[in-house]
């Protein structure tokens, strides 16, 4: 399954619909995710992002550190307004992994369904690797692109994606 903008959107506003304690910040956080294909530490470790110029941004990945570089554009805009002014740090502080923030994220989540799939911030990874596969980009490129090292993990994205056209 592929998710559309158009469910980031309602994701986004069940979220803020369930509990005032979530802001718009959700959104910019979903919405980098859903754009990068980043893991959720990758995004919200400032310290491994940097602009590197007026199209791009470095980013380390988080398990094997191969560096991405992915287009700026694909980042929301009040995030890399964040991360160039260097208030990165005080916009994402309260969603680092061991945040609050985080603990209501996982257990909202639980509730949270999208054409019968449960969601979760992992979730935009995986329907990212899904949209490059369909779009014919190859498992070696894919993994190029999202910083795996091993094929097989980036095979692992994928599989239901290939039984779906056997």
């Amino acid at each position: 399954m592929l998710l559309t903008n158009t469910d980031i959107d309602n994701c986004c506003k069940s979220i803020v619909g369930h509990s005032k304690r979530y802001d718009m910040y959700s959104y910019i956080v979903f919405d980098s995710l859903y754009k990068t294909g980043l893991r959720i530490n990758e995004l919200l470790d400032y310290s491994r992002i940097s602009i590197v110029d007026i199209n791009s941004v470095l980013v380390q990945t988080q398990k094997f550190s191969n560096p991405r570089i992915i287009p700026i554009e694909d980042f929301n805009p009040v995030f890399i307004s964040h991360l160039a002014s260097s208030s990165l740090h005080s916009l994402i502080r309260s969603y680092s992994y061991y945040s609050e923030k985080m603990l209501l994220y996982n257990n909202l989540f639980n509730k949270l369904y999208i054409n019968k799939k449960r969601i979760s911030t992992h979730l935009f990874r995986h329907n990212f690797v899904k949209k490059l596969y369909t779009e014919g980009s190859t498992i070696q490129q894919i993994s190029n692109t999202i910083g795996e090292r091993d094929d097989k993990n980036t095979l692992g994205y994928v599989y239901s994606q290939i039984l779906s056209e056997k």
